[in-house]
């Protein structure tokens, strides 16, 4: 699967959800105390100024045998990326959405402030990541702690996560800024199955699956007309975009019925279909 090159995605959509405080010593706990790195961490940056690369590329080169640096998002077993160090927003520990963050997220990598390089410069050793972990982002909230989740039970069972496995899901034309190869593997690296438009969704799926077209309303060719003839047929579900990203952000499906992401058909049919193919609205991870 090609890379994308390019670090300049960002998907912002202005909502900014409460705190949930409350899941951040549930996660701690599930993760287990926080040892210093034993293995080869492969480590890229996403939104660092030329400075900040130089001493992340530093501190690699310093610890060449636990380190390595890395341009470009991988997921090659061989070498995939375990960390990303991302830059922060004004708020400590929150970034925005960039593709390295979605990344990151659907492999259980680490997603880190550049506090973690600076301070392990200044310790002379890798620090234990727990302490700079992102909490969250400018989307979704600010600590809603989905990096954590996604990286919860990945050392038991490595590989794609489950967290989209009951899903068939395809696009509605174009992403914005996100090319369709990406969105393919953030969506496979969840479990999930893709398409490649909503007409090679599989229809009447078996209970226990739904097919979920997904759609960008910020993008110029956007048709409502078009979501509408979709959800026809009355076993697909029109959602917009932000339904399939904010899943990844927290690491948990969001309600499908929810108004914020409904397009095709109205929110209390989609309700319908659901329950119909999956027998409830709230998903666990």
């Amino acid at each position: 699967m090609p890379e994308f090159a390019s670090d300049s995605f960002r998907v912002l959509t202005g909502r900014m959800l409460p705190p949930m405080a409350s899941a951040s010593d549930k996660l701690k706990e599930a993760s287990g105390p926080q040892q210093p790195m034993s293995q080869t961490a492969h480590v890229t940056s996403s939104g660092l100024d030329p400075g900040q690369v130089a001493e992340l590329r530093r501190l690699c080169e310093l610890h060449s045998d636990r380190c390595a640096y890395q341009t470009r998002f991988q997921f090659d077993p061989n070498c995939h990326t375990t960390h990303v160090v991302i830059r922060e927003s004004s708020v400590a520990r929150v970034s925005e959405r960039t593709l390295k963050y979605f990344q990151a997220l659907v492999s259980g990598a680490w997603l880190l402030s550049f506090d973690w390089v600076s301070e392990s410069l200044a310790a002379g050793s890798l620090l234990p990541e727990s302490d700079f972990e992102i909490q969250g982002d400018l989307s979704c909230g600010v600590n809603h702690l989905g990096p954590a989740r996604s990286r919860s039970g990945r050392d038991r069972c490595p590989g794609p996560s489950r967290l989209l496995e009951q899903f068939c899901i395809a696009p509605v034309g174009d992403f914005v800024n996100m090319p369709s190869f990406a969105l393919q593997t953030l969506v496979q690296q969840c479990g999930g199955q893709f398409a490649a438009s909503p007409e090679s969704l599989p229809r009447r799926q078996a209970a226990g699956r739904l097919s979920v077209a997904v759609a960008d309303q910020d993008d110029a060719k956007f048709s409502e007309a078009r979501c509408q003839a979709i959800a026809a047929s009355g076993d697909i579900v029109v959602l917009n975009r932000d339904w399939l990203l904010d899943s990844i952000s927290k690491f948990r499906v969001q309600q499908l019925d929810s108004p914020e992401y409904c397009i095709a058909p109205d929110c209390s049919a989609v309700k319908t279909v659901v329950l119909a193919q999956l027998g409830t609205l709230t998903l666990s991870d």
